[in-house]
């Protein structure tokens, strides 16, 4: 790795397609393979190279072990990643086990930390692919949402308008699941959102307000929704 020229790392062909890196025990490999993940992750803040280093991450995924924290310790890029708004993007970070982290930090970092965290949960469940990740299965929205309560939780003893308008999208976007998330949702929404007064504060910003709104209106389509399937399970089953 060391007689490699200074050049973009995943357009050379001869490292990102055809001869990849071997796993080796001896620390200098380690230590070259770090190297070389660190550059990719530098590429993906660049337009002109993202694509490509996006690919050969993905290819190497079962290589990088240390990928995930590596970009976790880079939130600048996945913020630059977000904003690109590229179609490659939400899978990638999916992959690399990003939501994990964001919750980790939104569970216990701090007011910046937990916004930078939130920041990149919203953006993931603005996506269809990252809201239809987080609501397949139990464990991820239950998972997602509990930590969510935990910041709004934080919001209430610690006021912080700019977590606030991270986090109303964020539990407004989980509502729009027509599926089984949707519908826990209906009972397991924080009870400060049925408030008059923290209902009031919402509508001191007009956007938090529209993302409150379509909560809201979510909710009730929701739970007349589970109202409908208890009626049919209800009205199907054998007399006794």
């Amino acid at each position: 790795m060391n007689n490699l020229p200074p050049q973009s790392l995943s357009m050379m062909k001869s490292v990102s397609s055809i001869a990849p890196l071997r796993v080796s025990t001896h620390s200098g490999s380690t230590v070259d393979r770090m190297a070389y993940m660190k550059r990719l992750v530098i590429e993906l803040s660049k337009p002109n190279l993202r694509e490509n280093a996006i690919r050969v991450l993905s290819e190497r995924t079962e290589l990088f072990h240390e990928l995930a924290p590596l970009l976790w310790n880079s939130v600048g890029t996945i913020e630059v990643l977000l904003q690109a708004r590229s179609k490659e993007v939400i899978p990638f970070l999916l992959s690399n086990e990003i939501i994990p982290l964001c919750l980790h930090s939104m569970e216990i970092g701090n007011e910046l930390s937990k916004s930078a965290a939130t920041f990149i949960l919203q953006k993931i469940l603005m996506d269809e692919d990252g809201l239809a990740y987080v609501c397949a299965t139990a464990h991820r929205f239950f998972a997602v949402s509990r930590i969510l309560d935990m910041v709004m939780e934080y919001v209430q003893r610690q006021p912080s308008s700019r977590l606030l308008k991270l986090i109303i999208p964020c539990y407004s976007r989980l509502s729009e699941n027509r599926g089984r998330a949707g519908i826990a949702l209906t009972s397991s929404l924080p009870g400060v959102f049925a408030n008059p007064a923290f209902i009031n504060s919402l509508r001191e910003d007009p956007t938090t307000w529209r993302w409150a709104e379509q909560l809201y209106e979510n909710i009730r389509k929701n739970r007349f929704q589970s109202d409908r399937m208890y009626d049919i399970v209800w009205s199907t089953s054998p007399s006794g």
